[in-house]
């Protein structure tokens, strides 16, 4: 049951940061 909910986290995490990221990078287009 740990194991699942770690990979679930971790997958939303990933996913969190890839949309963080295109956001940024489409707002900050000065980097």
């Amino acid at each position: 049951m740990c194991d699942d909910t770690k990979e679930t986290i971790v997958q939303v995490l990933t996913v969190a940061a890839v949309i963080l990221a295109a956001i940024f990078g489409r707002t900050n287009t000065r980097i």
